[in-house]
């Protein structure tokens, strides 16, 4: 606008003071246009943004359910669990625009989720671990009890004690007691090394 009115060539004051009142007039109205314009587009952006953050927020809810039915064992939780993160992380990178208040409130609900997500996972893995160490226990008992009933069954005293090895080993091959013994003994170690790098959560 500055450069405009340099260029004018006009002698009466008034007039040109009437041209300047006028130009600054229609500079004011234009800038006005633009800043509305602006805003306009910008809460249009940002309904269109909170619609789109609203849809793929309640898609990763379902998400979370889908995970914890997959999550079985610990480990698995964990697995779910990480991948959950992931896709947070990827909802925020998208959404979450510190510059705007829509961008604010994408990120609040995106930090309360990832501590809903740990709790829930962490609770869920802690949940397992316990139900794990549940039936190594109750194997082991059984273990006990099957070997002693063995132990009475192959004392070389008693009716149906054994005198010679042939038959003791002809019996711990062929008998499902001494069978289900060892399958026990086989799940336990499954169990100890699957449990290895699990950590419980309880002090």
């Amino acid at each position: 606008m500055t450069e405009l009115l340099g260029t004018l060539d006009v002698a009466d004051a008034t007039v040109r003071t009437q041209i300047i009142d006028d130009t600054s007039t229609i500079y004011a109205s234009l800038n006005q246009s633009k800043a509305k314009l602006n805003h306009k587009r910008k809460n249009l952006g940002s309904a269109e943004a909170v619609a789109q953050f609203g849809a793929q927020f309640k898609l990763f809810g379902q998400s979370i359910a889908n995970a914890l039915s997959i999550a079985n064992t610990p480990e698995k939780s964990d697995e779910q669990m990480a991948k959950l993160l992931v896709q947070l992380e990827e909802l925020e990178s998208q959404f979450a625009d510190p510059e705007t208040n829509s961008g604010d409130q994408f990120l609040a609900d995106i930090i309360s989720k990832r501590e809903e997500i740990y709790e829930t996972f962490e609770n869920h893995k802690q949940q397992l671990l316990d139900a794990r160490n549940r039936k190594a226990q109750n194997l082991g008992d059984g273990a006990l009890r099957m070997l002693e009933s063995i132990k009475k069954r192959t004392q070389s005293t008693g009716v149906t004690g054994f005198t010679e090895e042939e038959a003791l080993n002809t019996y711990f091959a062929a008998d499902g007691l001494v069978q289900k013994v060892r399958n026990i003994a086989k799940e336990l170690q499954a169990m100890a090394l699957a449990s290895k790098p699990m950590t419980s959560t309880h002090a």
